[in-house]
């Protein structure tokens, strides 16, 4: 009788040493378990009767297996492994018969429940923490342009002029216990509190009184558009059955309420009061949106729509309901769906809704156990965008949280943060494409970490051959220069250049250049902060022109 057993998968690189341990697989002690791309673990294994084995491994929960090693000599036992650069939490290992895969193990294996558990990929890790001088929550962020930026939460503004190197706390929006806060420019913003609103023109420095209403009980959001302030507001303290918008323009003036949510009927008759409003802006003049929680035997989301300045609204028609969504300033709507099954969750997934009201799903998966639900998703534009995970939903804890970028419109997404982080993230936003930040509770904020640094057009001399220059300094720790020419021969004024930089595995680290050039000479700052120590390399390619070499950075 044939025997496999699958044993052991070791965190600990392989030293033939006295000290080696091991971390033995079982139901509940080590889905958790987490290796990091590139370095060297152990699967050991028992078997009787078998001559060579098969090693496989997934990173999609099963889906597809890709080979590690084959026809090797069962009597082994172990087998060192170098985790490749597939970053994923859905990670299983299989070892099978080399001349009867029906005969094979899988580790993790079943729990109790009947679902597989899973062990971790962690690739570098691209994000890093900012320090935000506050432990109050973070509910919001926004730039206006590349250098001015504000985050806000509860009672809390924090102001930025340098791109988010550092941020200043705005003491008098923290004394006055404001709440929420929209900028029109770099001076001029306003916010509310209880039934005031305020406004600052000079950059959240100082606060005055625009409008005070002793009727409006509870201002729930505001916005702004062209000129006019609009704002939900409950005629009671917590009297959702009976809330209105409103209009005023910028100096408090002309107060007008322009729609009632007594007026809003879903198709079966019954009417929809927000509970908890989420988001509520103007794309253009004419056309809104509202997202809201409202109460009807139960908790639902819903989307509403007005294309006539905020005087009606219509439900969207989404046919799932939202957890959170992103709008752009096309119509195009990306939103996380969750779908619950008799066990909690069932499946989570990434739909779109576009301007011509056409539902698509663009990225599914079921839940399993111990699995990453979607929390918040962000879109710059139609093909980028960033995705927030948390194990079962819940990203204040100890359990680590995912973020994840998509560059295909949410069709396929790259793992860039694996973590825990004790705290509950509240949002992302990219104002330029590239850079993502993330704001959550407990003063957290996150950034993406982009590794290019700078660009700069050294002189543009007469030139007559592509070249890519040696970077310097090399070896290298964190930054290093690269130069490259482009030629006074190019058949037309510009030439389109790309220099990209990647691991030993292949992977693309970073685009440092992606665009037209003029001839000249040229230079870029790599920085590998984020990097873990080894040899990269950089490849050039201008028409027909293709070159590479090689970079060490040293830690």
């Amino acid at each position: 009788m044939k025997i496999l057993y699958l044993l052991v998968l070791t965190n600990f690189y392989f030293l033939h040493s006295i000290n080696a341990q091991s971390v033995i697989f079982s139901d509940y002690s080590d889905y958790n378990l987490r290796l990091k791309v590139g370095s060297t673990e152990i699967i050991s294994w028992t078997s009787n009767g078998i001559e060579n084995i098969n090693i496989e491994y997934t990173t999609d929960a099963g889906k597809t297996w890709k080979l590690i090693i084959e026809n090797y000599k069962a009597e082994n036992g172990l087998f060192e492994w170098i985790v490749p650069n597939t970053p994923s939490i859905f990670c299983q290992l299989k070892i099978y018969d080399s001349s009867d895969s029906n005969t094979f193990h899988i580790k993790p294996d079943l729990s109790s429940y009947g679902k597989y558990h899973y062990f971790t990929i962690i690739g570098e890790n691209k994000w890093k923490y900012i320090q935000s001088n506050t432990n109050y929550n973070l509910t919001n962020i926004n730039f206006l342009d590349s250098l001015n930026g504000i985050i806000w939460g509860n009672s809390t503004l924090l102001v930025t002029n340098n791109g988010g190197i550092t941020w200043d706390i705005k003491s008098e929006f923290s004394e006055k216990n404001l709440l929420d806060v929209i900028f029109i420019d770099d001076k001029k913003g306003f916010a509310y509190k209880n039934n005031e609103i305020f406004s600052t023109n000079d950059g959240g420095v100082n606060w005055g009184s625009v409008y005070s209403n002793s009727e409006i009980r509870n201002i729930k959001k505001l916005t702004f558009q062209n000129g006019f302030i609009f704002y939900i507001s409950h005629e009671n303290n917590n009297d959702y059955l009976h809330s209105n918008i409103y209009k005023i323009d910028e100096f408090g003036t002309d107060n007008l309420k322009i729609f009632s949510f007594d007026s809003l009927k879903k198709p079966d008759g019954s009417y929809i009061y927000p509970n908890g409003i989420y988001k509520f802006a103007f794309i253009n003049d004419s056309t809104g949106y509202l997202d809201f929680i409202y109460e009807f035997n139960g908790f639902y989301k819903e989307l509403l729509l007005t294309s006539d300045g905020g005087f009606t609204w219509q439900l969207s028609g989404i046919p799932a309901t939202p957890s959170d969504i992103i709008v752009l300033n096309n119509l195009n709507i990306y939103g996380i769906y969750i779908i619950f099954g008799n066990e909690g969750y069932k499946e989570c997934g990434i739909y779109k809704f576009d301007q011509d009201k056409k539902f698509s799903i663009l990225y599914r998966k079921n839940v399993l156990y111990y699995s990453i639900i979607f929390e918040k998703i962000h879109f710059y534009n139609n093909e980028i965008g960033w995705l927030l995970g948390s194990v079962d939903g819940e990203s204040w804890d100890a359990d680590p949280i995912t973020i994840s970028k998509s560059s295909d419109g949410g069709v396929t997404w790259d793992l860039q943060f694996f973590g825990s982080i004790y705290c509950k993230i509240n949002n992302l936003y990219s104002f330029d494409g590239q850079t993502c930040w993330a704001v959550g509770d407990s003063g957290t904020i996150l950034k993406s970490n982009d590794e290019i640094t700078n660009v700069k057009n050294v002189d543009k001399k007469l030139i007559s051959n592509f070249t890519l220059y040696q970077n310097y300094p090399n070896p290298f720790n964190p930054t290093t220069t690269i130069k490259y020419s482009i030629p006074s021969s190019v058949k037309s004024e510009t030439s389109k250049v790309k220099l990209i930089v990647y691991d030993v595995l292949g992977k693309e680290i970073s685009t440092l250049v992606n665009e037209n050039k003029s001839p000249g000479n040229y230079e870029v700052v790599f920085d590998g902060t984020n990097l873990s120590s080894g040899i990269y390399f950089y490849k050039i390619q201008a028409g027909k022109f293709v070159e590479t070499k090689k970079m060490i950075l040293i830690k």
